[in-house]
């Protein structure tokens, strides 16, 4: 299907809005859900993959026609009254496997769970979703009602992970084809840095001045001062079912917009006083025996993966042995010949998996070694030449050598490894076994464009997308140090000349301009303090100064945090006269 997602005579989306980021913000009644629902109907229409995070339970109408006649859309619904299966706090990663696994679109009604329940669930969710979203690389669009609820500006005791995984859904998830909708009637509450990155704002009326403000700090980034009055002024007034639509970068547009009416069920109407809403009379159909069928897979290779389901089964098998056992005293030999050799195999089957999970790992650190064999057979093999080797590779050899002079054996594993990495000189290439690279892949490319300066672990977190304290990260830095693409030196890090060769073509970043544009793209909302302090250079500015500037208060929480970002950065220059940028930023 090609033609454009039709969302009112005057406004029509291309069929690429299924990966960007969108956020409905509107008052209680506004319409918002409704306005989202039209979106979601041309997704599905269009074939797109949706996902629908209901807390609420009201968009499972999406099933019915308008009418209440004739079926509507076909996407399953779990979970809620209208559920075609039941859904638990412990479902969210299987689901979300199965979701990816089976291309399958589905409203996710919680309102059943308790607040704890829900966000254990969806913290698991949207980390799964986001990962096999990396995997899959196939277009889905994630649309979540009450979207204050998945990413609070101020999240509670056990809330972090999940606003953690809101964060790389709508800052990186695009990449991947995964697409967002924020759905909120308090803008004041949802977190600023998810707010600050939406693609497209939707805007119907809205009232409370702290969810205005909200708004206002989303069009102070994006938008020119006339379109900022003009917005602002008419939110209080606007009439029910008229939404401003605004995308300055992607679709280019600023337009006050009636949207069409629903063709599907409108299940979020609020009941009239003594009218009783009558439930639709046909549903699109859903095959359940399949969708069970399904599930069940997803659950049993998802148990085969996870070996703290597999101890858990363990341990369930050893606890009836033992109920068994005590149930039946005295057991005969044969009783007890039979037990043991089921509990052997169980074991066999444990070690089994935990080798296949190690193996990998084991050819890994056995590559320092083969190493130290080639390059043996490479310097004998130029000896009977009669022609030396380049001198970085006698270097590198003499240093293996003389580690294995000083007796390995009987060392700990760790030490002989640190012996072993690889140095200077020595190309170390990934073996059979070793995947090729792939995101770590980032942390090259940023290296490359500072070589050689290097980074520090903040500095390169921040411009290859990952938090540098995340496992991630340090993940993917220590797949580049085993395979010698790092060289580290103090606190900076420098890509080794395998590693910029790995890297590939890269465009060195070296000029105030290039500097000033690769930090831009890079940083989210604290670039804003950026631009005011570079548009101030050399003038320093008071934490005062640079605060109204920015349009933050300077003994705010949210103007802390940039400020620090920034700091860790390594981009800001604070001395008793007050905060300048850098002079690399600004000088050659």
């Amino acid at each position: 299907m090609t033609r454009p997602l039709a969302l009112a005579p005057e406004l029509a989306l291309p069929l690429d809005a299924v990966t960007q980021t969108f956020a409905f913000l509107a008052k209680r009644g506004a319409g918002k859900t409704y306005t989202a629902g039209i979106l979601v109907e041309e997704f599905l229409k269009a074939g797109h993959q949706v996902v629908v995070v209901d807390p609420l339970d009201v968009w499972w109408g999406l099933r019915a026609a308008a009418n209440g006649r004739d079926p509507g859309l076909p996407i399953t619904v779990l979970g809620g009254v209208h559920g075609d299966l039941p859904l638990a706090d412990t479902d969210g990663e299987i689901l979300a496997r199965l979701i990816y696994e089976e291309r399958l679109s589905v409203v996710l009604s919680l309102r059943h769970l308790r607040k704890a329940a829900r966000t254990r669930f969806l913290t698991a969710f949207y980390e799964a979703l986001y990962h096999l979203a990396g995997e899959r690389r196939v277009p889905v669009h994630l649309a979540i009602d009450e979207a204050d609820a998945s990413a609070p500006q101020r999240p509670m005791k056990g809330e972090e992970r999940m606003l953690g995984a809101m964060e790389d859904i709508v800052r990186r998830g695009r990449s991947d084809g995964l697409g967002c909708s924020l759905i909120t009637q308090r803008a004041a509450v949802l977190n600023k840095d998810v707010l600050s990155q939406v693609e497209v704002l939707v805007a119907l009326r809205t009232i409370a001045p702290q969810d205005i403000a909200a708004i206002n700090a989303w069009v102070v980034l994006h938008g020119t001062e006339a379109e900022r009055r003009e917005l602002l002024g008419s939110l209080p007034s606007l009439p029910i079912g008229e939404s401003w639509w605004w995308s300055p970068g992607w679709l280019e547009i600023f337009q006050r917009v009636r949207v069409r009416a629903k063709e599907t069920y409108d299940s979020s109407r609020t009941p009239k006083v003594g009218e009783v809403l009558a439930p639709p009379k046909r549903l699109a159909p859903v095959d359940l025996e399949r969708l069970r069928t399904q599930l069940a897979q997803t659950i049993e290779r998802a148990k085969a993966e996870d070996p703290k389901l597999l101890k858990a089964r363990i341990a369930t098998l050893e606890a009836e042995l033992r109920q068994a056992t005590a149930a039946r005293p005295g057991p005969s030999p044969e009783d007890l010949a039979r037990a043991r050799e089921e509990g052997a195999a169980v074991e066999r089957e444990v070690w089994r998996r935990r080798w296949a999970l190690l193996r990998p790992n084991v050819s890994n650190a056995l590559e320092p070694a083969r190493q130290v064999v080639r390059g043996l057979e490479r310097l004998l093999e130029a000896s009977r030449e009669e022609a030396p080797p380049p001198a970085p590779v006698v270097s590198a050899l003499t240093h293996r050598i003389r580690a294995q002079q000083r007796g390995l054996a009987g060392r700990p594993t760790k030490e002989v490894l640190e012996d072993l990495k690889p140095t200077a000189g020595m190309v170390s290439r990934p073996n059979a076994g070793e995947p090729p690279l792939g995101a770590e892949r980032k942390l090259l490319v940023a290296l490359a464009a500072r070589h050689p300066d290097g980074l520090t672990r903040a500095q390169l977190g921040t411009l290859s997308g990952y938090a540098a304290g995340g496992g991630t990260f340090r993940d993917y830095l220590s797949r580049l140090r085993r395979l010698g693409y790092l060289d580290e030196s103090g606190d900076r890090i420098r890509a080794s000349a395998e590693g910029l060769a790995a890297a590939g073509p890269v465009e060195r970043r070296s000029t105030p301009d290039e500097l000033q544009a690769m930090w831009r793209a890079h940083l989210g909302a604290e670039r804003q303090l950026l631009d005011v302090l570079i548009a101030a250079w050399p003038t320093p500015l008071s934490r005062e100064a640079l605060g109204a500037q920015a349009g933050y208060e300077a003994s705010g929480g949210t103007f802390r945090d940039y400020l620090s970002r920034l700091r860790r950065n390594g981009l800001l220059d604070e001395t008793r006269d007050g905060i300048r940028v850098v002079s690399t930023l600004m000088e050659d």
